[in-house]
């Protein structure tokens, strides 16, 4: 069996006090992407990089009115393990481990190495949780004006093997990873 899956990812906006945004308006413009999702199809969501431990829980409790199709949740991270918003990863699982999802974890962030860490982190919580890890294929460099992502695909299947061992039950890929990538 295939399954479909949409992705969603954050607002892009700072939510009240930080911000304009009103939790409300952020729900709605939630709900509005999965039901345009569902109507395309989808089997399974994916909520992508958000930076807000706050955020990411407006959007599953949208995408939970809208839906009972499974999701996955993963959060981005700075190289000194925290998000943006400076939500551990420790607090991100004690926080989204109440939703029931069909995994949660970490994508985008500064590469393989930096998420392994996070993911270890997020396994020691020993909540039970699954967890899923879709690095960018390390940091991008600029070369000749361009974004290029410097880890290949042998290196990229190497520290898949590692997020597996750590406790990673979905490994994936996200910026500049190739189906080269993932075939590896």
């Amino acid at each position: 069996r295939v399954w479909i899956a949409g992705a969603i990812g954050p607002t892009g906006k700072l939510l009240e006090p930080l911000g304009a945004l009103l939790a409300i308006d952020a729900k709605e413009a939630f709900r509005e992407q999965v039901r345009a999702l569902l109507d395309g199809g989808i089997d399974l969501l994916v909520l992508e990089t958000f930076s807000s431990l706050k955020e990411i829980c407006l959007a599953i409790e949208a995408a939970r009115e809208v839906t009972d199709a499974p999701i996955i949740a993963q959060m981005t991270f700075t190289e000194a393990g925290k998000t943006l918003a400076n939500d551990s990863p420790e607090e991100v699982v004690e926080t989204l481990a109440e939703f029931g999802l069909a995994a949660l974890g970490v994508n985008c962030s500064v590469g393989p190495d930096a998420i392994l860490s996070v993911i270890e982190r997020m396994a020691a919580c020993g909540r039970g949780v699954r967890l899923s890890a879709m690095p960018n294929a390390g940091f991008p460099a600029s070369v000749n004006g361009r974004l290029v992502y410097l880890s290949g695909p042998s290196y990229m299947a190497q520290r898949a093997k590692h997020l597996l061992d750590a406790g990673a039950s979905v490994v994936g890929g996200c910026c500049g990873t190739t189906p080269e990538h993932i075939a590896a």
